[in-house]
């Protein structure tokens, strides 16, 4: 058998067997005969009495009755003087008035304007010293009923007061500490799925913490013998939220087999919505009729979805869906159960109705189909976490691969690159200066020595400075051209020309790679080449100016200048704009009588990669009266010579 199959039997068993529990046999005295006379106008009972049996339900009488009777009980004591004695009903109500032996003991409800119930209790009725006596004792009883109120009189238990005390105690903790505990175990099961629903906003936690909350509630309700409000409202509410609870679990049923036609939910819910119009109808405008209809329908409801559900149980045989068939079917047991003893059974008076507790097991099969689904659900996301896990860390795995493969692929083309650039700066630098320095060999006349030194020189310049542009220099521009005052000071030297370096405090330029660093690098060694050869200056200025936005670097000679109309552009010149054009710097070159001055000018901020070249600036601040020319001599004006390599 299945352990939620178990669980249930179990648990109704263990209530059934409370609610029904009764105490062993006493010495006390049950007085199931009595007498019953009308109420004379004065309030006393009229002349004629008939017999009666106990339990005497007016609901029961065709048509039922209400309002008004005496009724006359007898019972024998013995020991009378010794023991105090009590009575016991376990039904009496709605309102009473109890004389013994002509006597007022008890006066509860008569004639109130609250209309207090008191079958809602058992009755205790401790009586005093002195009033029962050794033998023959009459209790006389008034009784007033409320229509459909459940009123009537129960048998009377008479005796001493320690043997019928525990049948009272028994019945209390029953009908009042049991209906509490049922309420409190009810409601707090509704407020917790009722947070559950504020979380996940699944409508069958709806369903279920409201159905919860309302039933327990009204549990709660039951034992109150005086209500809060007016009894036509107070009987409205209870009904109301009778019919609120067999919506909200007919709704609750539906969804836990997995029902997704529209039109049921819509019928139970407008069942649901009409119901507390019915109820407040049928209370205000006294139709007993119309109330009795309205709960036959509540009976209806619950006959048709128990019987959905168990078609679908035995359809499926999953275990939730038997479980709930089998919470369904106990409670419309206990229901019909119920119903007999109020109709029917002769002493069903006097019972304990056990729908009450008997929900426990109802809500206990629906809670367990909650926590069942709950769970599968958090498995499932566990489930899900640990293959989501998984496949994030496979990912993660294969991003590593891909990210080591990309990263060997641009340390590869970072070397390619490099390479290529160096093979580039030897086949168009040092190269090309060894094949001129072979066709000067070859040619006849030989050039002079010194001429062929000095083209040595500047090609194991350039060879070096293409060498030192391998190391890192963090964008620090300083260290660059002290790099090529450095390699180029002794030829200058040689030469006879004085250099004079004049250099701002730069900010450092990150953008400056070694590529663009041999670029300025060569800039300015051509720059310093051409004076040396062609100019015949004595003085040479090399100025790195901060103009704020970009670095201007210029180098000024004292020589003879060149003509721009009478020079024809060399190799060397178009490598300077080249060079320029790559570091998105602006390039220009001035000449007159007084000197020539070429100047750079490189941005601060790194150029974007489709920059078009900067427009020539103003010229330095320390820049001669000179006139623009686009081409560089590279001999002097008066004899000019081909342009330099």
């Amino acid at each position: 058998m299945p352990r939620p199959w178990l669980f249930a039997l179990l648990a109704a068993a263990w209530l059934l067997a409370t609610a029904l529990h009764v105490p062993a046999a006493v010495a006390q005295e049950r007085i199931d005969r009595a007498e019953v006379a009308a109420v004379g106008a004065d309030g006393q009972p009229a002349a004629q009495w008939r017999p009666v049996g106990l339990p005497d339900a007016w609901d029961r009488a065709k048509p039922p009755r209400f309002g008004e009777a005496w009724y006359r009980l007898r019972f024998t004591a013995v020991d009378a003087d010794d023991r105090p004695y009590a009575l016991y009903f376990a039904r009496a109500g709605n309102a009473l008035e109890i004389l013994v032996n002509g006597r007022p003991i008890a006066r509860l409800g008569i004639d109130s304007p609250r209309s207090p119930d008191y079958t809602r209790q058992p009755l205790f009725v401790r009586l005093p010293p002195g009033v029962v006596r050794n033998g023959d004792n009459e209790v006389l009883l008034r009784l007033q009923v409320h229509r459909f109120q459940n009123g009537g009189l129960a048998a009377m238990h008479a005796g001493p007061d320690d043997l019928v005390r525990p049948l009272y105690d028994a019945r209390y903790a029953t009908v009042v500490w049991g209906a509490l505990l049922v309420a409190g175990i009810t409601v707090s099961l509704g407020v917790l799925a009722l947070a559950v629903w504020a979380r996940l906003r699944e409508p069958i936690w709806l369903y279920f913490g409201a159905a919860s909350t309302i039933w327990g509630l009204r549990v709660a309700a039951l034992p109150l013998i005086e209500p809060p409000i007016s009894k036509a409202a107070w009987e409205a509410l209870l009904w109301t939220g009778y019919g609120a609870y067999i919506a909200l679990m007919a709704l609750f049923s539906l969804t836990a087999i997995g029902v997704r036609r529209a039109w049921p939910r819509r019928a139970l819910l407008a069942y649901f919505w009409a119901n507390p119009l019915v109820c407040v109808l049928a209370q205000w405008a006294v139709l007993p009729a119309l109330q009795t209809t309205w709960q036959a329908a509540h009976i209806g409801v619950a006959f048709a979805v128990g019987a959905v559900v168990m078609v679908q149980a035995v359809r499926t045989r999953r275990t939730d869906e038997i479980l709930l068939a089998v919470g369904i079917a106990s409670s419309v047991a206990v229901g019909v159960r119920d119903w007999l003893h109020y109709w029917v059974v002769p002493d069903g008076y006097e019972s304990v109705f056990i729908a009450r507790y008997a929900s426990l097991v109802f809500f206990a099969c629906m809670a367990w189909i909650l926590v069942d689904r709950f769970s599968r659900a958090l498995r499932g996301y566990a489930r899900l976490s640990s293959e989501l896990a998984s496949r994030v860390a496979d990912r993660e795995r294969q991003l590593a691969q891909q990210y080591e493969r990309l990263r060997e692929a641009d340390r590869n083309a970072t070397l390619l690159s490099e390479r290529e650039r160096i093979m580039r700066d030897m086949h168009d630098g040092i190269g090309a200066q060894l094949v001129s320095i072979l066709q000067q060999l070859d040619g006849r006349p030989p050039p002079p020595a010194s001429e062929l030194s000095d083209q040595l020189r500047d090609a194991l310049t350039q060879l070096r400075l293409s060498i030192d542009s391998l190391d890192a220099i963090d964008g620090d521009l300083e260290s660059a051209l002290g790099n090529v005052r450095y390699r180029f000071g002794s030829r200058l030297e040689t030469a006879g020309l004085r250099c004079q370096w004049e250099i701002d405090d730069l900010p450092a330029m990150p953008w400056l790679t070694p590529q663009a660093i041999l670029g300025i690098q060569r800039i300015l060694l051509e720059a310093m080449t051409n004076a040396v050869r062609h100019a015949g200056a004595r003085t040479l200025s090399v100025r790195v100016l901060d103009e704020g936005d970009w670095i201007r670097l210029s180098v000024q000679d004292d020589g003879c200048g060149f003509d721009a109309t009478s020079v024809a552009a060399g190799r060397g010149l178009a490598n300077m704009r080249h060079r320029a054009r790559m570091l998105g710097a602006s390039f220009d070159i001035r000449g007159n009588a007084q000197g020539t001055i070429v100047s750079l000018d490189l941005p601060l901020q790194p150029p974007s990669a489709d920059a078009a070249p900067a427009a020539p600036r103003t010229p330095a601040r320390t820049d001669p009266e000179a006139a623009p020319a686009d081409a560089r001599a590279e001999a002097p004006a008066a004899s000019p010579a081909p342009s330099a390599a």
